[in-house]
């Protein structure tokens, strides 16, 4: 929700939450908390999906810090862990039977086409 401080954007979100069971983000309460978080680390990493650890670079911490803008993109990782949907890569598609013939159909020239259909015709 968007407007300014004090027009009731929470109580409005909490009213929305209770109604449907969704869950609140305040995404600035959420930012500022990790930001937090990652500044008090030794040692400072991007994202890291087999690892599940969601970071950001030195650099980019440093121009938070020094108030300079960062696309609000690095963020989206922070909320969907926030909402349990923590970062990692993304699973292999599951290979359904007759698919992997499918593809090699797609790969065959017309002769070894023809070749295969005369050869399954005499069995």
């Amino acid at each position: 929700m968007i407007g300014p401080d004090g027009s009731g954007k929470l109580e409005m979100a909490n009213k929305l939450a209770d109604f449907y069971s969704w869950k609140v983000v305040n995404y600035k309460k959420l930012i500022n908390d990790k930001i937090e978080e990652l500044n008090r680390l030794e040692v400072h990493i991007p994202n890291n999906p087999e690892g599940g650890r969601i970071g950001l670079k030195e650099d980019e911490l440093g121009n938070i810090n020094d108030g300079k803008p960062i696309d609000a993109a690095k963020f989206v990782p922070w909320i969907l862990d926030y909402l349990g949907h923590p970062l990692m890569k993304k699973k292999p598609v599951p290979v359904e039977e007759g698919q992997e013939e499918q593809v090699e159909e797609e790969e065959l020239d017309d002769d070894t086409k023809k070749k295969r259909d005369i050869e399954a015709k005499k069995k």
